[in-house]
């Protein structure tokens, strides 16, 4: 049991560092002022982890992680690889690659609570995994709304968009809190959150 929570573990990180990855290709739509904002959070992500991180309680590296990543994930929902890469393939709507991230994120957060059994919603075994199921698909149905309007035709109510960036963000914060709970993770985000933005920043210099 402890394998599959440290292989879902793993694979919660690799889905939060590939979404940082997916930032320095946005460079284009990062205007001087945000590349600014970006070296700012280096800077003082880089100090006040010089000067010993643990004067920070932890909780709070989880919510300044998390506002940091929902900043990062606007921009990496911009991101269009096949413009990026000139690939010949004519898309006209297409499903960020971020939302899938996010969205297998959740999925695997979800299969942490219940293998874990840190929420009892009922003791039937059945009845919650039922309940949790239903629960992923409405939220992958909100995550993936704009695709499913597109191709589907589902005209609900313009509202639905917010609680699609809404739903985003409660479950960057969910990944993030939930994903930092030792010394070594969280040193590992910030590195890879560090890396990440110096790279679009660099990149935006170079190819303004």
């Amino acid at each position: 049991m402890q394998t599959i929570t440290k292989i879902i573990n793993r694979t919660i990180e690799i889905s939060l560092l590939l979404i940082l990855l997916i930032l320095p290709f946005s460079y284009s739509k990062i205007s001087v002022t945000q590349s600014l904002g970006f070296i700012i959070l280096i800077l003082f992500i880089s100090i006040v982890w010089k000067f010993k991180a643990n004067i920070l309680r932890k909780e709070f590296w989880g919510v300044f992680l998390a506002i940091g990543f929902m900043y990062v994930f606007g921009f990496a929902e911009q991101v269009n690889f096949i413009q990026q890469f000139n690939i010949p393939i004519e898309v006209n709507k297409r499903i960020p690659l971020s939302t899938v991230l996010l969205a297998v994120g959740i999925l695997l957060f979800l299969l942490k609570i219940l293998i874990e059994e840190r929420m009892q919603i009922t003791t039937q075994p059945f009845a919650r995994f039922f309940l949790f199921a239903c629960f992923f698909l409405v939220a992958i149905m909100v995550l993936f709304y704009p695709f499913l309007f597109y191709y589907y035709n589902m005209k609900l109510d313009l509202n639905i968009q917010l609680l699609n960036k809404i739903l985003k963000y409660l479950i960057i914060i969910l990944l993030i809190t939930s994903y930092i709970s030792d010394e070594s993770k969280l040193k590992r985000m910030n590195l890879y959150f560090i890396f990440s933005s110096i790279l679009t920043v660099i990149l935006n210099i170079l190819l303004a």
